[in-house]
């Protein structure tokens, strides 16, 4: 018995931003790479590891001697609302 093995139509037009922002939801998270929708692939040790640096950065720029770099060349002090109410 013969097996048919059907080729994926590729799209002969990159996805705009807009035209990515559009597609329905169905609970997969997605990321537009060279006009494409491509799934994202991610597990819990990736979740874990993004924790972390979030953790880390929020440390980091609540520092009050942070500064960062703005793009006329100057430089802002780093402020973020507090989470304490």
């Amino acid at each position: 018995m013969a097996t048919v093995v059907q080729k994926r139509r590729r799209r002969t037009r990159k996805l705009t931003e807009a035209e990515f922002m559009r597609l329905p939801d169905d609970g997969r998270k997605y990321e537009l790479v060279d006009g494409e929708a491509k799934e994202a692939l991610t597990s819990l040790k990736h979740d874990v590891i993004g924790m972390r640096l979030a953790m880390l950065l929020q440390t980091y720029l609540t520092t009050p001697s942070v500064r960062f770099p703005l793009r006329a060349g100057g430089t802002a002090p780093a402020r973020f609302p507090s989470r304490s109410a």
